[in-house]
């Protein structure tokens, strides 16, 4: 069910350009459905240190580690609290 959730998600934010993409900032913590390289679905709450055309630079609470995620694998982002 959360993969053809994930899926919906996917096709709605692409046809949407991406919404919350282009509103995150330094220091906001957000809430995100993330695809990694083996395909695998996850759900992250990260605190944003960089944003760049490409990669989002940021601490994972999941991880409890700095992380860098490829914006194309993010499909959903979900502001929680502003920096």
């Amino acid at each position: 069910m959360f993969y053809f959730l994930a899926y919906i998600e996917r096709i709605f934010v692409y046809t949407n350009e991406k919404r919350g993409m282009n509103s995150m900032h330094q220091g906001d913590i957000v809430e995100i459905i993330y695809q990694d390289s083996n395909g695998k679905f996850s759900q992250r709450y990260i605190r944003i240190i960089s944003a760049s055309g490409t990669y989002v630079k940021a601490y994972c609470f999941t991880r409890h580690k700095i992380r860098t995620f490829l914006k194309a694998r993010i499909f959903s982002v979900k502001q929680v609290k502003s920096a």
